[in-house]
């Protein structure tokens, strides 16, 4: 397989939540190896998109959603999401989701959930930790004793247990101090040389700095994408907003550089 194929690739996707409609008309390719950000305002769709690609926007009977989704070349679109993730495409929620009661340890080896998957989870724990050495040090630690930043590093764990091509990843940094954030970003440079990633970052000033591409996401829509060396701060403000005020401190703090 080339550094270039396709690894993703959705199109004219749309979901609907009752008579809600959610995304409009998606396109979008991910090659291997891509790093993606998707930026957008609060609503703009950035969750349901990864929840959409994970199959999760599907469940239930209330929802719907239409047009064509492909991992690796395979139909996507239809399956649920355990087969998905299966495939090989895992996701980090926004808000993290552990279980509050169990140690790291077991917290990471809950990812590890098929048979194939238990058979290497020895060998994944120990990646993991030597990825995050905070968790080596506190396996055996309750996950709530933790840290929001070190919880994070068990959540990511976790999805990485499943052994992904595709990481996708929803606001890993919301909440978190600066300092947390970027020892947390030092780990994920780490992945970029063994999977695609899919990112919500709510910091637009890193998610560019992390990315090679970008989406820009206004009412469900995608309104502008390229690569981040190409996309000007004007372009994306613009897009972030439909053209209307910069009120968000991270897109303020963008369009005007800011470090």
């Amino acid at each position: 397989m080339s550094a270039t194929e396709t690894i993703l690739a959705l199109d004219e996707i749309s979901a609907f939540y009752g008579e809600l409609q959610a995304l409009f008309d998606i396109d979008l390719e991910l090659r291997r190896g891509d790093i993606l950000a998707l930026i957008g305002a609060n609503g703009a769709g950035k969750s349901t998109l990864l929840r959409t690609i994970t199959g999760l926007t599907a469940v239930g009977g209330k929802t719907r959603l239409t047009g064509r989704m492909r991992f690796e070349g395979q139909a996507i679109e239809l399956l649920p999401p355990e087969r998905i993730v299966e495939m090989g495409i895992a996701l980090v929620p926004e808000g993290r989701r552990l279980f509050s009661r169990m140690s790291v340890e077991d917290n990471l080896l809950c990812g590890a959930y098929l048979p194939v998957w238990r058979r290497s989870a020895r060998q994944k724990l120990d990646e993991i930790y030597d990825l995050f050495p905070k968790l080596a040090e506190r396996r055996r630690q309750i996950v709530t004793q933790m840290s929001g930043g070190e919880q994070q590093m068990v959540a990511i764990g976790r999805a990485l247990m499943t052994s992904p091509r595709l990481l996708l990843l929803d606001e890993v940094s919301l909440g978190l101090s600066p300092a947390t954030v970027e020892d947390l970003y030092g780990n994920l440079q780490r992945l970029r040389d063994r999977l695609s990633i899919i990112l919500v970052e709510q910091d637009l000033q890193r998610a560019m700095t992390f990315a090679g591409r970008a989406a820009v996401m206004l009412e469900g829509r995608i309104v502008l994408s390229g690569e981040t060396a190409a996309l000007t701060r004007e372009a994306i403000t613009a897009a972030y907003f439909g053209g209307g005020r910069h009120s968000h401190p991270s897109i303020r703090k963008f369009a005007q550089g800011a470090p």
